[in-house]
């Protein structure tokens, strides 16, 4: 008699939020349920010139950063956490450079904390949160000098940027 069986769960969902746990990243975390990773797969690589738009010293080696990051999403997916990395591979440039980015999207004041970064000097002025002050959008500065990182030698100019020159193991 099928009208005195109990109710067969196909789909639990141990953390209440809406997804089944088969679906569910964090089946027991009602804040998070999804992680995208971008770029998929891996890590992606930036280089950067220093001197654009102009094109005598056109050699796009003065900031070399690979990076990647995991989304966690909640049920109803949103952005609730970012965890991501860069490994500085190479600095090229004569001028102290930094590496940050914002989150287009994101309010700078609807972050609640951002670790991590390596800030040598007082560049910007930064919010209890960890990412920059008077910013409409959350902008994140991962570190202000690169060269505190990847330190240069000889007093030349590049680390990483030549066959001949000073090389040093990449730094995440």
């Amino acid at each position: 008699d099928p009208t005195s069986c109990l109710p067969i769960i196909l789909n639990p969902d141990a953390d209440g939020d809406g997804v089944a746990d088969a679906d569910d990243t964090f089946p027991k975390d009602k804040f998070k349920a999804y992680s995208i990773r971008y770029p998929q797969p891996g890590v992606a690589t930036l280089a950067f010139e220093d001197n654009w738009p102009y094109t005598s010293d056109y050699d796009m080696n003065d900031l070399v950063v690979d990076y990647g990051m995991d989304l966690i999403l909640n049920a109803n997916a949103e952005v609730v956490e970012i965890n991501g990395g860069i490994t500085l591979k190479a600095a090229g440039a004569a001028m102290k450079n930094g590496f940050g980015f914002m989150f287009d999207g994101i309010p700078a004041e609807a972050v609640f904390s951002a670790e991590g970064s390596k800030l040598s000097e007082k560049l910007a002025e930064m919010l209890e949160s960890g990412v920059e002050a008077n910013q409409k959008m959350a902008t994140y500065v991962m570190f202000n000098n690169s060269f505190d990182i990847l330190p240069q030698s000889g007093g030349g100019t590049g680390v990483n940027t030549s066959i001949n020159g000073t090389y040093r193991e990449p730094v995440e």
